[in-house]
């Protein structure tokens, strides 16, 4: 290591890091997606399905990325499925061994989409957010508190349903929004 560097806290880090700037010690960890597996959860005593429905046990387990692993940052949402299941489709919330999955697929046509007033309000997406807040205020500064939103695609696949969302990318390109893709016929 060369002298003359300086520690940044975990959150300068990630941040100089992407932003070209100052260079700590090491250079930043960070993952935008889950890294909760079972000997993590393990770790921490905390497991699914809780820890996608209890926004305390998402904070403690999301934190142990940076607790336990290092991580420059934090990231508490688990689950593709929390906009999902907002929107309005009916959830298996999973286990300690699989990861949540939509029972329902409620959209057949592009009517049937309806985005509630409140939907930062309904208890799957409440949960994320109140994991953000707890995780802020244990953290401040200190760690980079990342959260997440799904793209247009993942949340089609859940409301429609993989198999019928992919078919109609061929079939309806118009409506499943894959009109721009260069399918030769």
């Amino acid at each position: 290591m060369s002298q003359g560097k300086t520690d940044l806290s975990p959150r300068r880090r990630f941040l100089s890091g992407l932003l070209g700037g100052r260079k700590g010690k090491r250079i930043s960890v960070a993952n935008p997606t889950s890294i909760v597996c079972n000997e993590l959860m393990d770790m921490v005593g905390i497991y699914f399905p809780e820890a996608h429905l209890d926004a305390r046990q998402m904070a403690e387990l999301a934190a142990a990325g940076h607790e336990i692993l290092n991580f420059d940052t934090i990231m508490p949402e688990f689950s593709v499925q929390q906009e999902a299941a907002a929107l309005g489709c009916e959830m298996d919330w999973g286990s300690r061994d699989m990861m949540p999955d939509a029972k329902t697929h409620p959209v057949k046509e592009v009517e049937d989409i309806h985005i509630p007033e409140n939907i930062l309000e309904k208890p799957s997406m409440r949960v994320v957010l109140e994991a953000i807040s707890l995780l802020r205020r244990e953290y401040g500064d200190h760690v980079a508190i990342l959260g997440k939103v799904m793209g247009p695609w993942t949340i089609c696949y859940h409301m429609v349903g993989v198999q019928d969302f992919l078919l109609m990318t061929l079939t309806q390109p118009d409506k499943s929004g894959a009109s721009w893709m260069p399918i030769r016929r």
